[in-house]
């Protein structure tokens, strides 16, 4: 599995670069705001069918989890697994470590709403679901490294 992070300056702008970890390798994408923008709108738009197949998964829907902005300072997203998605505020477990807040730790349980959301993601049938931060980042990156996560993701 990859991870992914990224984060949002104390002057509300995002981060140019999101990173992605690859096996043993990190590589770091540049991308456009405004086309992260429309990546994180586009996973919002959705979240009604994501909250619905966490709620009733299928017999091959495994791995549920959320990218969330978490403030503490400075504004960063981060992955929560393990949701608890019955009512608003949904509740999810800190996925990866905090590099820059300390707000939370790994492991920690955080409480979310729905404006809170940048990305969604799920496996089916082996491959990933959602991510649509993910998949807009994979523009900057080379092909070979494009072409590796999304052997990964199962695209």
């Amino acid at each position: 599995r990859c991870c992914f992070f990224s984060d949002i300056r104390a002057d509300g702008m995002i981060d140019s670069s999101n990173t992605y970890l690859l096996g043993d390798g990190e590589v770091k994408v540049k991308y456009n705001e405004d086309g992260m923008d429309i990546a994180v709108a586009q996973a919002r738009a959705s979240f009604d069918a994501f909250l619905t197949k966490a709620k009733y998964p299928g017999e091959s829907d495994s791995d549920f989890s959320v990218k969330v902005a978490i403030e503490d300072g400075q504004h960063s997203t981060y992955l929560l697994n393990d949701l608890k998605v019955d009512q608003e505020p949904f509740e999810g477990t800190i996925g990866n470590e905090p590099y820059f807040i300390t707000k939370v730790k790994f492991g920690d349980r955080y409480r979310f709403t729905r404006e809170d959301i940048s990305d969604w993601t799920y496996v089916s049938d082996g491959v990933v679901q959602g991510s649509y931060t993910v998949r807009f980042s994979m523009k900057a990156m080379s092909k070979a490294e494009s072409d590796a996560l999304a052997k990964q993701f199962g695209w």
